[in-house]
């Protein structure tokens, strides 16, 4: 794979200052690699990158994906939880290519996964979903399947949450947020009619729960939540 780090370079030198991303792929016909650069879909291509589920079929299509490829602009090349995260959830390698000052880090997925207070949200890989399922799968053992999601899926009337809890073993509670336990599911409505976030009720008052823009975080079930909440629901588990 090192026969590819120049081009890792010059990649990274073009996008700039935007996050340049790709695949490393292997035909069957051919021993050797190549890198399959993507065109980065991300909000802010300068600190995040994200490649259409539409051009990830297609590059699938063109050989077998081996490692996953992007830059960090103006920053080390050391992989962030979300680098992490993608790395671990393709079960791939991840080669990350420092700029303006060239360097290549390598990173093996090893069953990583962030701590649950403090992580930087990056929609789809760590936000409030994704602390959803490492909690159930943390705290009961429960295996939440990781549904496709784009990022303000709620403006095109799609109800992640409502849709597909029930298949998870999840009912709503009728009384709600008088008779909280913990591990309870607050869905709530940030501007917005469906439920677009969730919180996890950890007792004793606080929510463990992960919003845009800011780290992930537990706090107190103040009324600033309160106001958001639509619906509580449960784990068949725990009622």
């Amino acid at each position: 794979m090192k026969t590819l780090y120049s081009e890792f370079i010059k990649v990274s030198e073009e996008a700039y200052p935007n996050e340049a991303c790709g695949f490393i792929i292997k035909k069957e016909s051919s021993s050797k690699a190549f890198l399959r650069l993507c065109v980065n879909e991300a909000e802010k291509p300068t600190q995040e990158f994200k490649v259409s589920p539409k051009e990830y079929l297609a590059v699938k299509k063109e050989g077998k994906i081996v490692a996953i490829f992007h830059s960090h602009p103006n920053f080390s090349a050391h992989p962030s939880d979300a680098d992490k995260r993608v790395s671990e959830n393709l079960d791939l390698p991840s080669y990350i290519c420092s700029y303006p000052h060239p360097e290549i880090c390598v990173y093996e997925p090893n069953g990583y996964v962030p701590p649950m207070v403090g992580r930087v949200f990056s929609f789809g890989i760590n936000d409030c979903y994704t602390l959803v399922r490492d909690y159930f799968k943390q705290e009961l053992n429960l295996m939440l399947a990781d549904y496709e999601r784009e990022d303000y899926f709620w403006e095109r009337g799609e109800d992640l949450y409502l849709d597909n809890f029930a298949k998870e073993g999840f009912k709503e509670v009728d009384d709600g947020l008088t008779n909280l336990k913990k591990h309870d599911l607050l869905l709530c409505c940030i501007e917005s009619t469906l439920p677009n976030h969730a919180a996890i009720y950890l007792g004793d008052g606080n929510i463990l729960h992960h919003i845009n823009n800011r780290l992930s975080s537990k706090q107190p079930l103040s009324y600033q939540w309160v106001k958001y909440v639509h619906s509580v629901i449960r784990h068949k588990s725990q009622l």
